[in-house]
């Protein structure tokens, strides 16, 4: 039965004589957005009005604004005469700190009316602030000495680069003043669920009539000199320890355990064995809406495990995710009590494979072994958040670890993690998962102090609950697969017969919509995990091939996931937003061990060109994942397994960057070339970025051509060779099922740049299209590579074959009875052959030339 413990709190106050008599505001609950911009606020009047960042968006460490606005009674102040009418101008000044008001991104472009609306991506600035928790740098807006302004309402407006770098206030107060030293809070906003999308306006903020309750926070007491982790022993207690403001009583609502009654913002509890128990702290204001936050404990019954290997992975970021960076000080493992050096177990080398520092030539100062080098003040940092290997140089023993905060961005601090262990590297155990959000300290250089492991209290764990498709076609199989660890039984519902491991797949067939849950469960009564899919079973649309010349009249043959839509006359897989991803699956799998030929329009293109480079890029896949349709991927890399994905890249500032290709088996590049640098391939480019894939939605889509047959990849674009003769086979792959067929479709994602990732056109012919055409020329193109508007290379492509020589030579005058000059000797392949010359240093371009390719012997 739950416990309640009240204790009294004193509330705020503000000037009386700063608000309107007799207004009545309906106050807004944290974490529902207002609808409108209404004159419902309550009024305030002062010389001085204040805006104080908290927190910003994934807890990053710095701020932005394009725009901040004030109203009355519904309407815009035209703050400096920021519409530009001329109409009804407030004036007003406008500091953050020691910015310079006028600066390229000083807090005067606050009020510049750049932009007056939403989305308007061609007249935006920003105010930029590096320092915005110190209220030093509070954004103060100064109305003039005896020229106090009446508001009810505010709002602000996104910078343009907001998804990418994450710098929209989430947390703020919003206070005035009539001497610019006494300031009375008029609002507060903790966690608020703002739209952070580029060049956007927040829907709107009333004044409240009163300040609603709030939590500063509330966890588990961890101080430099005392305190526990929120992961403890059977047995064990932990103290909880709050700071709220504004609130008339403090309630604890404590889950099942004794509990002993400490200071008034401290309380001691004891949880149950073997659980994971919520105390949840309300904060009251009659009449205002409560704060409610829980905190979770969870008791184990600890013990020691011995191997020589731990894989620590990080599966949740304070930010958000897996995705991004993620950094650590110290990481620490103990056999007994940690205040104790000599049980501190040795860890002889730190690895991070994939990691962003994990290069042998990396420079960093920030790599894996700072995580091991007994220096709280160093740390590491992963922008791939790839895992670390921690190797003892023998099989050890411990029972416990810690691990300590980096030294900036709280952001970036693991939330939820497992640990795994191994005797041989290859083959993993799992011994640790925090699967709840663990209160990591937000102190810089912090300790988490030691945390048991769970021994026997280890949770089952699922690491993997999908079918093959999310769309079934009426009378097909559907394949579920699964797979856990920590688990003792596994079942699926449904009827389905029961399974004989704890990974593995099913096939069933239904014949009705149907949700599956999976459930696993541990040897302790009630630690259980579960996750669900749901599949639709819809009737055979009767496409049965991939034909498309447009997709007007493309349905429900091809599945959606993400952000892909089918839209007038295209499939597209991200629309030109930040922060897409998405995926594009024809349902039906084709049969490839005959080989095939694939073809399609590519548009990675710009609307409304921003001047940034376009990002990130798109891939066509051809896969058989356990996950089928409904797999997302990873955006421009395709598929992470049982998949050949082919890679076009769009986002970087040069060639090699901004118009990569790679064929990846898995995530292993077999093969790559950069697009724009191989001879007769022109590019539209984006203005100010000529180098990438990105056009303008008014350039003509590339052409796409992909010819398989087993052993033999060839990519074409715009008829011009990429990468030949790549040996890959898609059934030793696991790109085919065991009947040799597969899904066919593309993936996807932007981020702080942006496109629309457009499919104008696809088809897919089944067979052998590899028949090599004769020798002869495939492309001759004249280029301007000076920028001066005359040509001064040419390009030469021509159809080749494997064993035969090539001659490039060049005569001026056409005289065949004087001898060719020899440019170039060239080795034949089975395909394609291109060579680019720079004419100008081998003769006067103003002289006419001509030049021939000639197989010849060796």
């Amino acid at each position: 039965m739950s416990s309640i413990h009240s204790i009294p709190s004193t509330p705020a106050t503000r000037s009386p004589e700063s608000r309107k008599a007799g207004l009545i505001a309906a106050v807004l609950i944290a974490g529902a957005l207002p609808t409108s911009l209404s004159a419902a606020g309550t009024e305030f009047s002062y010389q001085y009005f204040r805006f104080e960042p908290v927190k910003a968006y994934n807890s990053n460490g710095s701020i932005q604004l394009a725009e901040f606005t004030f109203s009355y009674q519904g309407t815009v102040l035209n703050l400096n005469n920021r519409d530009g009418s001329g109409v009804d101008v407030v004036p007003v000044s406008v500091t953050s700190g020691g910015q310079d008001p006028n600066g390229a991104e000083g807090p005067g472009k606050v009020i510049d009316g750049k932009p007056l609306v939403t989305g308007d991506t061609a007249n935006h600035t920003k105010w930029y602030q590096g320092d915005p928790f110190n209220i030093a740098n509070a954004l103060t807006f100064d109305f003039g000495a005896g020229t106090p302004v009446t508001v009810d309402a505010y709002n602000f407006c996104t910078g343009n680069d907001s998804v990418g770098y994450n710098r929209t206030p989430v947390s703020w107060r919003v206070s005035g003043s009539n001497d610019g030293a006494t300031w009375d809070v008029l609002d507060i906003r903790s966690d608020y669920p703002v739209v952070n999308a580029n060049y956007t306006y927040q829907a709107g903020f009333d004044l409240p009539v009163g300040i609603p309750p709030v939590i500063n926070s509330f966890s588990v007491l961890n101080t430099p000199f005392e305190g526990t982790a929120a992961i403890i022993k059977n047995g064990e207690s932990v103290t909880l320890e709050w700071d709220t403001q504004y609130g008339d009583t403090v309630t604890l609502f404590e889950g099942p355990g004794s509990t002993t009654e400490a200071d008034f913002d401290l309380k001691v509890v004891s949880p149950p064995d073997n659980s994971t128990t919520a105390y949840t702290l309300v904060v009251e204001s009659d009449p205002l809406p409560p704060a409610i936050q829980t905190q979770l404990v969870r008791t184990v019954e600890g013990g020691t495990e011995t191997f020589q290997y731990v894989r620590f992975k990080i599966t949740q970021r304070r930010g958000g995710g897996t995705a991004g960076l993620v950094q650590m000080g110290e990481f620490e493992f103990y056999n007994g009590d940690s205040t104790l050096p000599e049980n501190k177990v040795p860890v002889v080398l730190a690895t991070n494979p994939g990691g962003s520092n994990s290069a042998p030539e990396s420079t960093s100062n920030e790599k894996v072994e700072k995580l091991v080098d007994g220096d709280y003040g160093t740390k590491w940092l992963d922008g791939n958040n790839q895992a670390v290997i921690f190797d003892f140089g023998s099989q050890v023993s411990f029972d416990r670890y810690l691990f300590v905060t980096g030294n900036d961005a709280p952001d970036r601090d693991a939330v939820m993690w497992s640990l795994e262990g191994s005797n041989d590297g290859s083959t993993w155990e799992l011994i640790e998962n925090v699967d709840f959000t663990y209160p990591t300290p937000l102190t810089r250089g912090a300790t988490t102090r030691e945390i048991p492991l769970p021994g026997a209290s280890l949770p089952a764990q699922i690491d993997l609950f999908t079918g093959n498709t999310a769309t079934l076609i009426a009378g097909e199989p559907l394949t579920l697969t699964y797979a856990t660890q920590a688990a003792s039984t596994v079942s699926i519902d449904q009827g389905v017969p029961a399974l004989g491991s704890t990974s593995g797949s099913v096939v069933v067939m239904p014949t009705e919509d149907t949700l599956y849950t999976l459930t696993a469960e541990s040897g302790l009564p009630g630690n259980s995990a579960t996750a669900t899919f749901q599949v639709t079973v819809i009737d055979d649309p009767g496409v049965d091939s991939i034909a498309y010349d447009d997709f007007t009249e493309a349905g429900a043959e091809i599945a959606l996931v993400g952000s892909s839509t089918l839209t007038t006359d295209r499939l597209r897989i991200t629309p030109e937003l930040g922060g897409q991803q998405g995926a594009a699956w024809f349902l039906k799998k084709q049969d490839v061990t005959g080989g095939f030929e694939a073809s399609f329009g590519m548009s990675l293109n710009q609307e409304d060109p921003n001047g940034f480079v376009p990002a990130d890029g798109l891939a066509f896949v051809v896969q058989n994942a356990a996950g089928g349709t409904t797999t997302l991927g990873a955006g421009e890399n395709g598929v992470a397994e049982n998949a050949l994905s082919i890679k076009f890249k769009s986002f970087g500032f040069t060639y090699e960057a901004a118009s990569a290709l790679e064929v990846r088996v898995g995530t292993t590049v077999i093969a790559s070339r950069a697009i724009g640098l191989t001879p007769g391939v022109e590019l539209y480019g984006v203005p100010g970025h000529p180098y990438t894939l990105g056009s303008l939605a008014t350039d003509p889509a590339y052409r796409i051509r992909v010819v398989y047959m087993p052993g033999d990849l060839d990519v074409y674009f715009d008829g011009i060779a990429i990468v030949q003769n790549v040996d890959v086979d898609l059934e030793a792959i696991g790109a085919a099922d065991a009947e040799g067929k597969s899904y066919f479709g593309f993936t996807a994602r932007t981020g702080g740049n942006i496109q629309n990732s457009d499919i104008t056109d696809w088809k897919v012919a089944l067979g052998d299209f590899s028949a090599l055409p004769p020798f002869g020329m495939v492309k001759t193109l004249f280029k301007d590579t000076n920028g001066d508007s005359l040509p001064d290379t040419v390009d030469l492509v021509w159809n080749s074959e494997d064993g035969i020589f090539y001659d490039v030579t060049r005569s001026l005058d056409l005289d065949n009875s004087a001898p060719w000059e020899l440019i170039s000797s060239e080795i034949g392949v089975d395909g394609q052959l291109g060579i680019s010359i720079n004419y100008e240093s081998i003769f006067d371009p103003a002289v006419r030339a001509f030049f021939r390719i000639e197989e010849s012997e060796f």
